[in-house]
């Protein structure tokens, strides 16, 4: 078995150490990500490490997104340290600071939402200005039973220069809207690259930087905004939905808005969508589910938390 994980289309390699070791000392991988943890060991941690050729080193920008709550959206690349030497035909990185593991009762999982997640972005410019991001990092989607070191697509694109302004072109809608991870321009090397990249000037339509979601068809259907296989502890992501039962359910005291919804209008509400409800099969090389934007998908019923300020579909099953 392997020491590393290979992303070929990403031209990134992959592999995971546990704290008290060395960098070298990376864990077995199996070919579909499948971590090989020594028997009876409960990690506390992993220290992901990612590298690739000196040639193609020059294309990337390795950083994390902070995604605290309050925080949302800054990229930084402190969270990550190059080893080597600069004439190494290989460049490495490794973060300084391992992914920590959570446990409570029989749940465990990796934290998504803090400043230094479970994932390493992977912003990778060409000289045409095209632009790829690769996400790479550590869950457990089974409580810890399985551990596995996967690699997903977020976006995918071609860059522009509208006036003063860069804008991104997906390549696809299920990408979404580059403005999404708009604060990866604020970053001086991924700047760099960009200005060393032949950007056309922009004349397309808006629809086409920021496409609409498709119409949700009807009641107990919903659309997926986005879905991350990093988020929550199985996954996790938002759908539109056309009829909340939640506003339903309860009274109306709000008026027109819905308080369980994030305040949308009334029909056009937003509710989570956890892995542990997606009924979909998991899918190869990685044995996991993946749902993608504007998979329209039906549910059989929605659960509002505690703090009755979100709804939550219940078994879910993608249409499209």
């Amino acid at each position: 078995m392997e020491t590393s994980r290979v992303f070929e289309e990403a031209r990134i390699e992959a592999g995971v150490f546990l704290p008290g070791r060395k960098p070298d000392d990376t864990l077995e991988v199996s070919e579909c990500g499948v971590l090989t943890i020594p028997p009876g060991l409960k990690p506390a941690a992993f220290y992901p490490k990612l590298s690739t050729t000196k040639e193609e080193a020059r294309h990337f920008v390795i950083v994390q997104r902070n995604i605290e709550q309050k925080k949302e959206g800054g990229y930084h690349g402190h969270a990550l340290f190059r080893l080597g030497k600069p004439d190494d035909e290989l460049v490495e990185w490794v973060m300084y600071d391992p992914i920590p593991v959570s446990r409570a009762g029989e749940n465990v999982w990796t934290g998504w939402k803090s400043a230094k997640p479970n994932r390493i972005d992977c912003w990778r410019v060409e000289e045409n200005g095209h632009v790829d991001l690769f996400q790479v990092g550590v869950v457990t989607h089974d409580n810890g039973q399985t551990w596995r070191l996967p690699g997903e697509y977020r976006w995918r694109g071609q860059m522009f220069r509208d006036g003063k302004r860069v804008v991104g072109r997906p390549d696809d809608p299920k990408w979404g809207s580059f403005d999404v991870r708009r604060t990866i321009l604020d970053n001086p090397d991924f700047r760099k690259l960009l200005e060393g990249a032949v950007l056309r000037p922009w004349a397309g339509k808006p629809e086409e930087l920021d496409p609409p979601l498709d119409p949700v068809p009807g009641p107990d259907s919903a659309r997926i905004d986005w879905y991350t296989l990093f988020g929550g502890q199985t996954g996790h992501g938002i759908a539109f939905i056309a009829n909340c039962k939640a506003c339903q359910t309860t009274d109306r005291d709000c008026g027109d808005w819905c308080r369980y919804c994030r305040n949308l209008p009334y029909g056009q509400c937003v509710a989570w969508v956890h892995g542990s409800e997606v009924m979909v099969d998991p899918l190869p090389p990685d044995g996991i589910k993946r749902l993608e934007r504007n998979n329209l998908v039906s549910y059989a019923g929605v659960s509002v938390d505690e703090g009755r300020t979100k709804t939550r579909l219940l078994c879910v099953t993608k249409v499209q």
